[in-house]
């Protein structure tokens, strides 16, 4: 009930949200360079899908002849080609949803970073085979540790997904709370502090603490992967010994 003079209140609403949240806080509290990631530039190869798996299966004068540890390494090669390709492309596509909600809506970005992951890791497996054929094959290893090359950074970024728990609880901010961790100053930070993430994703690609790999140097290997599934997909038996 309103009596003679009595004051009528004002009512005082805060909200928060993604969009009131300051870019450093969004860097700290969800993933690195997040606040800055606003019109990533990924290749389209999505053309490049198809069917090399279902091609080497039925490739019987090669795959019923070849021992079966080449064509365990073949079919393994292959199919990592093709999951390494489809997980960017997946990746691709949810990037560019969560810049279209106007990057309020993180489950696009995360799922991004997810089939980012999982390209890096496939990509990765599909090396580790053709290193195991190269060795038979008297072929050359895909990359050496420490040469700087795109598949070397690979490795850097998969090793960092594979044993984020180590950072985690190992980190030299490891035991303390929170709070401290997230107001100390980008400097000091820089020095101590595991990010939340193993990995994240900028305009130009994917970063983690030691290394970095473009899109566009992605895509590239990725392109080259599935031209030599192609090939090992439509091999001729007499160009390999088994």
């Amino acid at each position: 009930m309103r009596g003679e003079g009595a004051r009528e209140l004002t009512k005082l609403v805060i909200r928060f949200g993604l969009d009131t949240m300051v870019p450093e806080m969004k860097d700290k509290l969800i993933a690195p360079k997040l606040s800055t990631l606003t019109t990533p530039r990924i290749p389209d190869i999505s053309g490049e899908r198809k069917q090399f798996l279902a091609t080497f299966v039925l490739n019987f004068d090669l795959s019923l002849t070849i021992s079966n540890k080449h064509r365990q390494l073949l079919f393994s090669i292959i199919r990592k080609a093709e999951d390494a390709l489809e997980e960017y492309c997946r990746g691709a596509e949810s990037l560019q949803q969560y810049v279209a909600s106007r990057r309020l809506d993180l489950r696009p970005y995360f799922c991004a970073l997810r089939s980012f992951e999982h390209c890096l890791s496939h990509l990765y497996q599909a090396v580790c085979c053709m290193n195991g054929l190269s060795e038979t094959w008297q072929g050359r290893k895909q990359f050496d540790r420490n040469d700087g090359s795109i598949l070397e950074r690979v490795y850097l970024l998969h090793s960092e997904v594979k044993h984020m728990n180590e950072r985690f609880v190992t980190g030299g901010a490891a035991a303390e709370s929170s709070f401290v961790t997230l107001s100390r100053n980008r400097a000091e930070a820089n020095s101590i502090d595991a990010p939340n993430v193993p990995m994240w994703l900028t305009d130009d690609g994917m970063e983690c603490g030691k290394a970095k790999i473009t899109y566009t140097e992605l895509a590239q290997e990725l392109c080259e992967l599935c031209s030599e599934a192609e090939k090992l997909a439509t091999l001729d038996r007499n160009q390999g010994t088994g």
